[in-house]
């Protein structure tokens, strides 16, 4: 008599190119930003974007909002980030959810709450410390981190200026100087982060630069 082979569960394999990703079901109710660097940045909810409109090129609140991008969207952010082609016969939802993953694996995490500093393990504080423009010009910054961290001064500083002296009386613009807090100058280094093309916190970037600018003369800090 010849036995009869029984039928196991047979567990499909996960394809070679999906097998290093982090696939935790929690992210797919996490937010995805793509900015205009193509860089991604993941968040807990779209509330917690801090990255300005006009740096933002994609947003998706979630998985199923990914999910929608037409067919052909989806196979080119599959392409671009896995430099492959989805499987043979995979279904487009199952690809999606793959290219899901691989774009949070690669964001930059923005989901905690309170960021602390790596070498310390003390949470990130602001300070009451105010930025000014520094008196006088020695020479430009050299490395491309502290040349956009320089733009982004130069710039946010300038448009506050612009915005305060609209309507402000003459008198009072004689004794007008400019500056920016703390927070202020964070909120614009988090929300132009891809202009640093990096992983790591932006403003922790800045702080690194911070001295260089100081004695550079281009930030006077009181």
């Amino acid at each position: 008599m010849s036995k009869k082979t029984s039928k196991k569960n047979v567990i499909p394999l996960i394809p070679e190119i999906y097998r290093t990703l982090t696939r935790e079901a929690g992210r797919q109710h996490q937010c995805i930003v793509e900015d205009k660097n193509a860089q991604f940045f993941r968040f807990n909810t779209p509330a917690e974007n801090h990255i300005i409109a006009d740096a933002i090129v994609k947003m998706w609140p979630n998985f199923n909002k990914f999910s929608e991008e037409p067919k052909q969207n989806l196979l080119t952010y599959h392409a671009n980030l896995f430099k492959a082609e989805p499987p043979t016969d995979q279904d487009l939802v199952t690809t999606a959810v793959y290219t899901w993953f691989k774009m949070c694996d690669i964001a930059t995490d923005r989901t905690a709450k309170t960021p602390t500093n790596p070498e310390t393990g003390r949470k990130s504080t602001i300070t009451n410390r105010k930025y000014f423009r520094g008196l006088e010009m020695r020479e430009e910054p050299k490395t491309p981190q502290a040349i956009a961290c320089t733009r982004i001064f130069r710039e946010t500083i300038a448009a506050k200026e612009t915005k305060e002296l609209t309507g402000m009386p003459e008198d009072v613009k004689k004794t007008y100087v400019p500056f920016l807090t703390e927070g202020e100058l964070k909120t614009a280094v988090e929300g132009r982060a891809g202009e640093l093309r990096t992983r790591q916190d932006p403003w922790r970037i800045f702080q690194y630069y911070r001295p260089n600018l100081i004695a550079l003369k281009i930030v006077r800090c009181d």
